[in-house]
């Protein structure tokens, strides 16, 4: 224990001296009240000196209990002026940190080459917890012509060799001049060997809980609020770009054109159409057809891009009729907009 107070010792001599003081005052009082008990005439001066006597012995007595025990237990908060237990310092480093782990950054732009490139193999390499395959990453892909911009903002997991990692990327649409900002969030983690993997399973509570703590640090907070007027503000430059992300808010995907069997007329003449002269622009790739029907691929008659615009002059809630090549063709109306 550190600091303690010396002033007992100061205390305890300063009361002795002070119940020195009071016994001499009591013994002179009680010689004077003798000599005065001899002459009856001062009866009255000797009743008040009793009394003074009386209050001096109370006073004498209040100061013997006053004197501290020096054995007896005294608050610590009056004893201690300082301390010697050390603080505990913060074990983890919670700043978020850009492009701080060279290789935590090599393994973010291994996983968007992989994605990028549809390449299965890469990707579950890099991915834990994720059933990936080809065709997933083709039609997750097809609307995308490239990832740019990359920076890995990260914070410490809840064990070593973890990280709570913020991916800031823009990304490239097909046949849309502007790139769009975006941030995803990913939990990084390093193998026995020392590789690094994102783990894309199922998390536990406690990891759940961890990672909604750090996601609702300022830094974080501030981050996000970044990138979204970063797109905002993209969107607001580029009309193309506008349209892709909203459609893609509504719930679009870049699944290619099909239409549910539902759809399907076998009597296309029984089809019939609204009168349309508007311009559309198609969500996805899509096939052209000859006639409005998805019974066999034989009608096929082009394919075109995302974003390419169509004259649309004819609409149904299935089909519309639009001029392609200078004849008229058919397109699925649930992957066009209008312009």
């Amino acid at each position: 224990m550190a600091g303690r107070v010396d002033g007992d010792k100061n205390k305890n001599t300063k009361t002795s001296r002070g119940e020195q003081e009071v016994s001499s005052a009591v013994t002179d009082t009680i010689e004077k009240a003798t000599a005065l008990l001899k002459n009856k005439t001062n009866l009255v001066i000797v009743i008040l000196v009793a009394v003074i006597i009386v209050l001096l012995i109370a006073l004498m007595g209040k100061n013997n209990t006053s004197v501290p025990d020096e054995t007896a237990a005294v608050p610590t908060e009056d004893i201690i002026v300082g301390t010697t237990e050390a603080v505990p310092e913060e074990t983890e480093d919670y700043e978020l940190k850009k492009d701080a782990v060279p290789q935590l950054n090599t393994l973010i732009h291994t996983y968007f080459e992989a994605m990028k490139n549809c390449d299965a193999e890469a990707y579950s390499n890099v991915v834990a917890g994720d059933d990936m395959t080809v065709e997933k990453l083709q039609k997750k892909g097809e609307y995308i012509e490239d990832y740019q911009n990359i920076s890995c903002y990260t914070k410490p997991g809840m064990t070593e060799g973890t990280y709570v990692t913020y991916v800031y990327y823009e990304v490239k649409f097909r046949n849309v001049e502007t790139p769009g900002p975006a941030l995803i969030q990913l939990y990084v983690c390093t193998n026995e060997d020392g590789t690094m993997y994102i783990n894309s399973g199922a998390l536990d509570t406690e990891l759940t809980g961890y990672i909604n703590t750090v996601s609702s640090d300022e830094q974080v907070r501030t981050l996000i609020a970044d990138t979204d007027q970063k797109m905002k503000d993209a969107m607001a430059a580029d009309e193309k770009l506008a349209r892709v992300v909203e459609w893609l808010n509504q719930g679009g995907s870049y699944v290619e054109e099909t239409v549910p069997e539902e759809t399907v007329v076998t009597d296309v003449d029984q089809m019939t159409f609204e009168d349309r002269d508007e311009k559309v622009l198609t969500t996805t790739t899509v096939r052209i057809r000859s006639t409005p029907t998805t019974e066999n691929d034989d009608n096929i008659v082009g394919k075109v891009e995302p974003n390419e615009e169509l004259q649309r002059i004819g609409y149904n809630s299935l089909w519309s009729k639009v001029t392609y090549n200078g004849e008229e063709a058919y397109v699925s109306s649930s992957y066009l907009i209008t312009k």
